[in-house]
């Protein structure tokens, strides 16, 4: 029987053998996997209609199995409606009708579905998604595309997939109230009983069937990108947003599940000065024990059809969350549950039950302020957190020096920087004192601006430390190269976390994939990468 060599983790041995998660191990295997991580919707090729598409990830997944790299990070693919953020979604399911590969799809040959398509193809040359236009056009185009779907209607692969997904009923029936009330819901619908569902789920028969129609077209595509992956030996890595949005279909149609007199927030830490209010609703977790955490196990059972790993976003909220009474102040929040001791075997306890759920492997994304004992906790489950360098600090010092990347646990994934951060280059700009300072440890020669062999080094040095992944963000290499990056460095940066701007989850790569992959500086740079890491079982 296969078993996984103990790692060596802050001078102990962790055996993943003796973990939940020791059979997900062996499958993904303790070697350097090294990634990258993009955005779905902003790459694109020259078929993209507007914005990346679910088959746009086909092309780059080659291309990394060429560079020796083997897994692509993305972020959440939700339904988010008409908010571009991929946090905030309507849905903890269903997918996000914007990424569909329009042209790859049946029926399309009509002249008046391809004029559509060329227009929207247009949309693609912009500097940034014009996120809002193009989820208008492609709902457009796949309502006309639905008035010829009678034979998949009647497909057994479609009334299968309808038989096995029973909330794509609560899902259509809450998209059609979103449309017919974008403002306000009628008071008598905030709160609906069974019986009131069932009624609705018959008034709008033939609109949950076009919903359910566009999901299974979703799902097929994303369902077929994952066995291209796994062709060339490519993992995908998923993103699960542990917060879902005030306006969602299950807070609307399983509120029990939720806790809606508070919201989620942040209190002020090493990152930030001041407490912040997300706005999402907390989790009634005595109500998710007794249901079984029947939310998390059917939200990881059908995104395991997509993914072979899986980001645990705000890891940190299942052991504690920052907890603001609604309509208050981010000052007056406070740590539920409040009593510290309890923390630890809580927040266990609750991924005990998330790994049970699934065959994908969890990565924690556990920045912030974290609770004392948490991350012993998750490598005791075998679950990886995350190591960025400008946040992996010893605050038991007074000047926090940095901890050294040859430190980090191997039950980690290294990264540079994450789609809430500036980019590299724009942490040397605004933070030149610290990274003076981390240049200076690591032996390198520190400049003001962040030429391009000291960059070099920086992505040389994230995927060659102890964790066994190392995932960047696409643009941190492309930034090596003048013709593949914007001129100003801002537009490399996906999010500003905490701040309402139009630029927020828009940002596109300045060039497409087929670009990208024949540039051939810019591979030689990730062959040089992968070579010089230590890619072998531990």
């Amino acid at each position: 029987m296969e078993t996984i060599c103990p790692l060596e983790s802050n001078h102990s041995m962790i055996d993943l053998n003796d973990t939940p998660l020791s059979k997900i191990w062996k499958q993904i295997k303790t070697i350097d996997h090294h990634g990258i991580n993009i955005p779905l919707l902003s790459i694109h090729t020259k078929n993209s209609c507007g914005c990346g598409e679910i088959y746009d990830l086909i092309p780059f997944i080659k291309y990394l199995q060429q560079i020796g790299f083997d897994t692509i990070q993305l972020l959440p693919l939700n339904d988010s409606g008409f908010d571009p953020s991929p946090y905030n979604a309507l849905s903890s399911l269903a997918i996000n009708p914007i990424y569909m590969s329009l042209s790859e799809l049946p029926d399309v040959d009509e002249p008046d579905l391809q004029r559509q398509i060329r227009s929207m193809q247009k949309l693609t040359k912009l500097k940034r998604v014009p996120y809002q236009k193009i989820y208008r056009k492609k709902m457009a185009f796949l309502r006309l595309l639905f008035q010829k779907a009678k034979p998949t209607l009647h497909s057994p692969d479609f009334i299968a997939f309808i038989q096995e997904n029973s909330w794509l009923t609560n899902y259509g029936i809450f998209k059609v109230i979103k449309e017919k009330y974008p403002n306000q819901m009628p008071s008598d619908l905030m709160e609906p009983s069974k019986s009131i569902l069932k009624k609705l789920a018959i008034v709008y028969e033939k609109e949950i069937l076009f919903h359910s129609y566009v999901q299974y077209l979703l799902f097929t595509q994303l369902s077929l990108v994952k066995q291209v992956a796994e062709k060339h030996q490519v993992f995908i890595k998923g993103d699960i947003p542990i917060l879902i949005s005030l306006d969602s279909v299950e807070v609307w149609s399983e509120k029990y599940l939720f806790d809606t007199h508070f919201e989620a927030g942040a209190p002020p830490d090493m990152f930030k000065t001041k407490a912040q209010v997300w706005g999402f609703p907390i989790f009634n977790w005595k109500a998710m024990q007794e249901d079984n955490y029947n939310f998390w196990k059917r939200r990881l059972q059908f995104a395991s059809n997509f993914y072979h790993i899986y980001r645990i976003d705000h890891v940190i909220g299942f052991f504690r969350i920052f907890a603001i009474p609604r309509g208050e102040s981010a000052e007056t929040g406070y740590f539920i549950p409040r009593d510290p001791k309890a923390i630890i075997s809580i927040g266990k306890y609750h991924l005990e039950q998330l790994i049970s759920f699934s065959n994908m492997l969890p990565i924690a994304e556990d920045l912030g302020s974290v609770p004392k004992g948490m991350q012993n906790c998750l490598e005791s489950l075998g679950i990886c957190g995350t190591r960025v360098f400008r946040w992996e600090k010893d605050t038991t010092k007074e000047n926090l020096p940095f901890i050294m990347p040859s430190d980090y646990t191997p039950i980690s994934m290294t990264s540079v920087s994450t789609h809430d951060s500036q980019t590299l280059t724009e942490y040397f700009k605004r933070h030149r004192v610290d990274a003076e300072k981390y240049v200076k440890l690591q032996g390198f020669k520190y400049s003001k601006k962040l030429n391009a062999h000291l960059r070099k080094q920086l992505l040389l040095q994230s995927h060659q430390t102890p964790s066994i992944f190392h995932i960047n963000l696409l643009q941190e290499y492309l930034a090596m190269f003048k013709e593949l990056s914007w001129k100003d460095a801002k537009d490399d940066r996906i999010n500003v976390p905490g701040k309402v701007l139009a630029r927020n989850w828009v940002y596109r790569y300045k060039r497409n994939i087929e670009t990208i992959s024949s540039h051939k500086e810019l591979k030689e740079l990730f062959l040089e990468i992968k070579s010089s890491s230590c890619n072998k079982p531990r």
